[in-house]
């Protein structure tokens, strides 16, 4: 939601895919549901132009302190979305994470499926993490664009993930390298036909992408998938894995703990230009909200959907890593 005069950033992605926020916050964000404190770098944004600035998807699980001292700045919260993920800091295995979240006909399914998915096929699991040859990671980007595309492309829908690959590909895997990045892969001989790409910051998991082979589906792959993530959570100490905004029937079965993400309107209050922009945007982001929860936005009527015919003949039909170059080893 572009606004003029106003500049946007998006807190909750910059925070874990970039390690940063904006400088309205000091350089320490607090964990609430471990305590844990994540320690990013601030960035400035020049104070001349804009007359508001938005800043979305604050999960109000992350503690921020502000920094306002020396600007003259006042600030207006906002909720927005919904956001949803699994606590497992309450829980020393994930048998016991299983018992208390899925019901005995869920867990019954769940396991019935993976046993049907690894007596059929030929699967292997990996993540990587910290270490993949470039080879490896341009083979599973290109992978990753193909089954995401077919994904929503059956979907009619625009994932605006797609439109940005090229910078995603450039930017994470310099990440991988550094732990702040992991790539989930499930395997049927050889061939990956479940990805997922996280980040990480302290003792968070940030779920990011995820897609599977439309020929699989019959598996329940996300279900597999998360399995095996949590499995992996416990093994490596991570304590929140973090599904962010938007309620579907797959977070709401696997997920523990539900959040609001937050949009932060910081505002000039000297300024009647500045305080007319920001009841124009709160008042917007109120009614965008009001919509959503009355079901109008997102079931009577999608963004994703509408645009959908005119965004996808802008993309590439496929993505080829070495046309690209590297981004960075």
């Amino acid at each position: 939601m572009l606004i003029p005069l106003t500049h946007h950033s998006r807190f909750v992605f910059e925070l874990f895919l970039e390690g940063k926020v904006p400088f309205f916050y000091k350089p320490r964000v607090v964990n609430s549901i471990t305590g844990t404190t994540l320690m990013p770098h601030t960035y400035t944004i020049g104070l001349a132009s804009p007359q508001v600035y938005l800043v979305q998807d604050v999960g109000d699980y992350l503690e921020v302190e502000y920094d306002l001292e020396k600007l003259p700045l006042q600030k207006k919260i906002v909720p927005q979305y919904q956001g949803y993920l699994v606590k497992l800091n309450q829980y020393h295995q994930i048998d016991e994470y299983l018992l208390a979240q899925l019901s005995k006909r869920n867990r019954k399914n769940l396991f019935s499926k993976i046993h049907k998915l690894e007596r059929e096929k030929d699967v292997t699991y990996q993540v990587f993490f910290g270490e993949i040859t470039r080879v490896e990671y341009d083979a599973l980007f290109e992978t990753f664009y193909e089954l995401l595309k077919k994904r929503f492309d059956e979907k009619k829908l625009y994932n605006r993930h797609l439109e940005r690959w090229e910078a995603l590909y450039r930017s994470t895997y310099p990440l991988l390298l550094e732990k702040k990045a992991s790539i989930f892969v499930i395997y049927d001989n050889l061939r990956p036909i479940t990805i997922t790409l996280n980040f990480h910051m302290g003792d968070v998991v940030f779920s990011h992408i995820q897609t599977y082979d439309l020929n699989y589906r019959q598996y329940n792959m996300g279900d597999v998938s998360m399995l095996r993530h949590l499995e992996w959570c416990f093994e490596n100490g991570m304590q929140v894995f973090d599904l962010s905004m938007g309620a579907n029937p797959y977070k709401l079965k696997w997920c523990n703990h539900s959040y609001l993400l937050n949009y932060h309107i910081f505002y000039r209050s000297s300024s009647v230009l500045s305080v007319a922009i920001t009841t124009f945007v709160t008042y917007k982001l109120r009614l965008m909200q009001f919509l959503r929860d009355k079901q109008v936005i997102g079931k009577l009527f999608s963004l994703e959907r509408f645009i959908y015919p005119w965004k996808a003949k802008k993309l590439k039909k496929q993505f080829v890593a070495s046309e690209i170059g590297p981004s960075g080893d």
